[in-house]
């Protein structure tokens, strides 16, 4: 186990932060295990599960503060996801092959259930469930896609409701294309999917009556090719972020609870995003910006995009879990937990405020530095995540630094050297 720990800085309008209690707290390598889900388990435990090259997998429960081994089984089957009870007294694993499997807290199987089968209308064999699925822990039941192969080699989709203690279908719900994503809205009233025939669009299906209610369709009209990739809703359900492909990527942020959209966050002077936008509560989300590693990202804020925590060599933004104060995230077979807490996003204490003066300033910015970064490289970035100047901090008067960069065109940038962060407004 590799322990780490990295002092993050907060990007406020006109003052800067040294230090924030944000940090990562350990990097643990599962190896040879590959790693295909982790999950906060009780209050001081992660649970994960896994495979070797072998192909033998497992559940394994650590201890969330140092790692150490709790308790681990072996498993039959190939394992995908792990969605825990409300109560925390018990857990499923969706297996590859469309079962869910319920274990207590010790790890002991409890129950195997099944989705329904289902007939499709010209097809002389019953659907099969591959794959995309999501529960609703609150109410205990699952959506689940189901294809299958008609007389003449059309295929035929549908997504079933289920109810999880006795795999008695709920409702059914026949969509149009093929399913790669199934999800229950976070408040629990919709069921929805995305949709590739043009224009792509998610599609929302009411949660109780299983009647299609209405579509978020792409904006880009002009573009035929474009296709839906992938969605994430905010914990509460009121916003969803949506990533368009094809010609150009394109990513949108949609109020559901207003009914129209936000952002689209390519437009003018927004970010730039590579990945699809993971919200930590309503008020921020987690995003990687285009051009940078998927060690690096970046925590905005929802209401104006504005970036509040960069996030060098941190975690991957694959597979990410927030609960509580704690982000678990894994790529491959390397799990990382950190800690984040949304307050200290807007927490200003006296001896962490750092003087940026005039503010904004025609190209002259004084900045409270420390003799420390005498004579260290600085980079300028802009809030698409370039870099726009470069230069060597050659000289720091009574812990004070000026910067001089008149050349750069106006706007909102970001002075980094090491790991010290602050804006600076060009006017």
């Amino acid at each position: 186990m590799r322990k780490t720990i990295i002092t993050l800085t907060l990007l406020l309008i006109s003052v800067c932060f040294a230090h924030s209690q944000n940090e990562k707290l350990w990097e643990f390598d599962a190896s040879p295990h590959g790693v295909y889900d982790v999950e906060h388990f009780g209050d001081d435990k992660f649970i994960y599960i896994s495979h070797t090259q072998n192909t033998f997998y497992y559940i394994t429960v650590r201890n969330l503060l140092d790692t150490t081994l709790v308790m681990q089984k072996e498993i039959p089957y190939r394992p995908s996801e792990i969605f825990i009870s409300e109560d925390k007294t018990y857990f499923y694993i969706y297996s590859f092959f469309g079962e869910f499997i319920k274990y207590d807290y010790e790890l002991n199987r409890l129950n195997v259930i099944t989705p329904p089968q289902y007939e499709f209308e010209g097809s002389s064999e019953e659907g099969t469930a591959n794959g995309y699925s999501d529960v609703d822990m609150n109410r205990n039941i699952a959506a689940v896609k189901q294809q299958q192969s008609t007389v003449d080699n059309r295929k035929e989709f549908r997504i079933v409701a289920m109810d999880l203690e006795t795999g008695e279908e709920l409702g059914s719900m026949k969509v149009n294309s093929n399913i790669n994503d199934v999800q229950i809205s976070p408040d629990g009233r919709y069921i929805t999917h995305p949709e590739d025939k043009w224009p792509a669009k998610v599609r929302f299906f009411d949660a109780q009556t299983y009647e299609h209610q209405f579509d978020i369709e792409s904006r880009n009209d002009d573009d035929k090719d474009n296709r839906l990739e992938s969605y994430s809703f905010s914990p509460s359900g009121k916003y969803i972020a949506i990533k368009f492909g094809g010609s150009n990527d394109r990513y949108f942020l949609y109020n559901l609870f207003e009914s129209k959209f936000e952002y689209i966050f390519t437009d003018n002077n927004k970010p730039t995003f590579s990945s699809l936008p993971k919200f930590i509560t309503d008020e921020y989300f987690i995003a990687r910006k285009l051009g940078s590693f998927d060690i690096d990202a970046t925590i905005y804020k929802t209401e104006d995009l504005e970036p509040t925590l960069y996030l060098s060599q941190y975690f991957g933004m694959q597979n990410i879990t927030f609960e509580q104060t704690y982000l678990l995230s894994h790529i491959l077979s390397m799990v990382t937990l950190a800690q984040f807490d949304p307050e200290l996003v807007s927490v200003e204490t006296e001896n962490d405020i750092v003087e940026v003066y005039p503010q904004p300033s025609t190209g002259v910015f004084n900045i409270s530095l420390d003799e420390s970064y005498l004579n260290k490289e600085y980079s300028i970035y802009n809030t698409a995540g370039n870099i726009v100047a470069k230069g060597i901090i050659n000289n720091i008067d009574s812990g004070v630094y000026q910067l001089n960069i008149p050349d750069i065109p106006k706007g909102v940038y970001y002075f980094v050297v090491g790991d010290f962060r602050c804006k600076i407004v060009r006017e």
